[in-house]
């Protein structure tokens, strides 16, 4: 980063980018230049040190890219020196490579969630033991001790998955922080591989991954979070906002708060301070805005069917001004938007849904079938698979090439042939996914098609980042989007609030400001903070215009206002 460069950001930020300790933590608020700030401290860190490397984790594979292209925008700076992707992505890569230290296979395969509720289902049936795959994951990212019944279906469960050379998503992580953390050699070989560590979004991290911050810690030059425990809204998952004070105080780190909103107007940025200051346990960070103005605007609705068809026709008009791809509708929860979505198409508005998966589970299953074929043996599992996928009876050949080459003149067997021979000429992760969807085209060409979007989404990451493997991206397929930020799409958006993070658009309308969607029915008085801050989160991605609204009957219940309406400065009359 030139001088020039660094002139363009605000002072708060020019701090967090210049600090020299060993540990620092930015603290950034809504819309304040958390990922420009990330992005120029990785190249101001990086900058004339040309044999010095950089490791940046974060959430999603997407994310990622886009900051690691935005880091080494410049030529001072190459993409070889900065390592970007997913804990859990680093996970892999450290499990492909030391793997057989716990017992697992190098080439394993992982679960997707679907799979691994039922490989556990069969292990318990198996073994004898009833099925706690809940509370296993529960306790296994939180590091607690598990009660006697839970720990003896882990046991059976983790020993199953070895044997069969699977590992599910979170064994990514849990396998990488416990070879760290009890192989000093391992731990200082990978600190050591790189100069600086930074980390986004920190206050969504988890036990585990807090485990493997610190062990790679006292072997960094520099480790510098980013966080804004204000929009901690991952808790129900194992996250943790208790990590940022937990590293400021065990690294004895600096605090660098980013307090401007760039990203909001005035009274957006007044109603979301308004709304953050009710929880006593926030950070205390009073936001400023940047521009002046805005509208913000509480709707009430008879019913949500009124809510739907006159915001239908609203966005309507507005779609034909032009603005499709300038317009969100956010929600709590999922379906809380269907009424609205379906008034939507009756009146052809184009609509992206980001309320599922990102990929659905034939998608997933597909590729990752196909993707078998790399690997240079046949365990069980991925002979079932193949075999399963080209229609031939099971095999008890455990060479993958032997076994396709038996298959002659089958047109699916051959385009599997030609997968594992681009591979191994040094194919991109883009070029395997291209010939993936060659290989559905040639089993069922309704398959193929299906995998256009698998393709698109390859090109995306790819585009951003040129290290971006086909190992980064089954791992990104098994995770299902992990229901983090969606992929690119045309017309108004619709999303649940815990997929929006990070995004923003210039008119947001905030669906159902009312007890039992926001906050959720099932939320007891400890859950109170994180449904506020969920609430938070859909407030701070408007830029001009928030439009809340209130519907007082849900199909046949009465609904009451949320209590953030008061909290917000918008109580009803």
């Amino acid at each position: 980063m030139s001088e020039a460069d660094e002139r363009q950001l605000d002072d708060e930020q020019q701090a967090a980018v210049r600090a020299e300790e060993h540990a620092i933590a930015v603290l950034a608020g809504p819309g304040s230049g958390k990922t420009r700030t990330l992005s120029h401290r990785a190249r101001h860190l990086l900058r004339g040190q040309p044999r010095t490397k950089a490791l940046l984790l974060t959430f999603t594979n997407k994310a990622a890219a886009e900051m690691k292209a935005r880091a080494v925008g410049v030529a001072a700076v190459t993409a070889d020196r900065l390592d970007a992707g997913t804990f859990h992505s680093f996970g892999m890569r450290l499990l492909r490579a030391h793997g057989t230290m716990i017992g697992l296979a190098t080439d394993f395969e992982i679960l997707d969630d679907v799979e691994a509720r039922q490989f556990a289902e069969r292990v318990a049936s198996a073994s004898g033991v009833s099925n706690a795959f809940g509370p296993w994951q529960h306790h296994r990212l939180r590091r607690t001790d598990p009660p006697e019944r839970v720990a003896s279906f882990g046991a059976s469960y983790q020993a199953a998955k070895l044997t069969e050379e699977v590992a599910d998503f979170d064994d990514l992580v849990v396998y990488a922080a416990d070879l760290l953390g009890e192989h000093l050699d391992l731990a200082r070989a990978y600190g050591g591989r790189y100069a600086h560590l930074l980390v986004d979004e920190f206050q969504d991290t988890n036990a585990v991954q807090f485990d493997i911050v610190q062990a790679l810690s006292p072997h960094a030059t520099t480790v510098s979070v980013f966080a804004d425990d204000d929009q901690a809204i991952f808790r129900f998952v194992g996250a943790e906002t208790e990590n940022i004070r937990r590293f400021v105080e065990r690294l004895g780190a600096t605090e660098y708060p980013l307090t401007c909103n760039y990203r909001s107007r005035q009274l957006i940025v007044d109603c979301g301070n308004n709304l953050i200051a009710a929880d006593p346990r926030a950070s205390g960070r009073r936001m400023r805005a940047h521009r002046d103005g805005g509208e913000v605007d509480l709707r009430r609705y008879a019913s949500v069917d009124q809510e739907a068809e006159e915001i239908a026709g609203e966005i309507e008009v507005l779609v034909a001004e032009g603005t499709a791809a300038s317009i969100a509708v956010l929600v709590r929860s999922g379906y809380r938007a269907d009424e609205l979505v379906r008034a939507l198409r009756r009146r052809h508005v184009p609509v992206t849904d980001w309320r599922g998966d990102t990929y659905e589970q034939v998608e997933r299953r597909t590729m990752a079938t196909i993707m078998c074929a790399l690997r240079g043996r046949l365990n069980q599992r991925r002979a079932r698979r193949l075999c399963a996928f080209l229609g031939v009876e099971e095999t008890d050949e455990d060479s993958t090439h032997a076994f396709l080459s038996s298959l002659a003149r089958d047109p699916v067997a051959e385009a599997l042939l030609q997968l594992r021979q681009i591979a191994f000429d040094g194919a991109s992760a883009l070029d395997l996914a291209r010939q993936a969807q060659c290989v559905a085209n040639a089993q069922d060409p309704e398959s193929g098609a299906r995998l256009a979007p698998v393709v698109d989404a390859v090109a995306d990451f790819e585009r951003h980042d040129p290290q971006f493997s086909i190992d980064d991206f089954l791992a990104e397929l098994a995770l299902g989007s992990g229901g983090r930020s969606p992929t690119a799409g045309g017309g108004v958006r619709i999303a649940t609030l815990h997929k929006t993070k990070g995004l923003q658009w210039p008119t947001v309308y905030l669906l159902g400001l009312e007890a039992g969607h926001m906050p959720d029915y099932r939320s007891d008085e400890d859950d109170l903070p994180d449904e506020r801050r969920a609430c938070f989160v859909g407030v701070c991605r408007a830029e001009d215009c928030l439009i809340l609204t209130f519907a007082q009957r849900f199909r046949t219940h009465r609904r009451h206002p949320s209590v953030f309406l008061a909290e917000l400065g918008l109580a009803e009359d």
